[in-house]
Parts: structure tokens; sequence; C-alpha cells
């Protein structure tokens, strides 16, 4: 029975490691971005977008009115922490912000703001 114990402890440590990685593949693959969509707010569009890198490197970008992504230049008197970071399959750091990951897939995260507690959605864009 300990044997057996032991057996599937390893089993569930190494599954949820083995998530933690494609959840990263998952949001550094291809030349893609992760539009924002918060619920019910801007109508269902999306108005920003994240580009995570390999590295821990992250840039964040708006859609103009003509639905063209542009490099969101932060002010130089604010610091930001351009990275990101996931703890497991459950939280991810984006500029310092930290999230709840509820749900994800290869096309899509739920994701719930630990301080304002709004959920939006980060949607792939290989466009």
């Amino acid at each position: 029975m300990i044997r057996c114990t032991s057996c599937l402890l390893l089993v569930l440590v190494f599954g949820c490691k083995a998530n933690d990685t494609n959840l990263s593949s998952i949001l550094t693959s291809s030349n893609c971005y992760w539009d924002i969509q918060y619920i019910d707010s801007f109508g269902g569009r999306s108005v920003y977008c994240y580009k995570f890198n390999k590295d821990g490197s992250c840039q964040y970008f708006f859609y103009d009115r003509k639905k063209v992504r542009n490099k969101y230049d932060f002010d130089d008197n604010i610091p930001v922490s351009n990275t990101w970071q996931l703890q497991g399959d459950t939280v991810i750091y984006i500029y310092g912000a930290k999230g709840n990951i509820l749900r994800f897939s290869k096309d899509t995260i739920l994701l719930q703001s630990t301080i304002s507690k709004e959920t939006h959605f980060l949607v792939r864009n290989c466009k």
C-alpha cells in the first residue's frame, strides 16, 4: 500500500510539472499575441494584448481604431517589470501583477486578478 501511494505521488508531482511546462509552451509558441478580453467590457472586443517571450520578458500592446497593434510605452516615471512568470499552472505574474489561472487551453486562458477580482480572458491571436 505504501509503495502504491509513493508511486501515485510521483506521478502527480511529475504530471503537474509537465502541465506547467505545457502552459509555458502555449504562451510562448509561434509568433502569437494574447488579446485581453474583459468580461462585459469593451463590447467583447480586444483593446490590449500581450506578447510572451521564452526568456521571461513580455510586451504590452494596444490596438488603434484601425485594429493595428502598437507597442504601449509606459511613462518613464512609472517603474514596470517587463516580465512574466508562472507558478505551477495556477498563478501567473505579468508585469509584476499576480493573476490566478482559472482554466486554460491552447487558445484561451481564463484569469482572475488577485487585486480587483476582475475576470478576463487571454485569447491567442496569431494574425
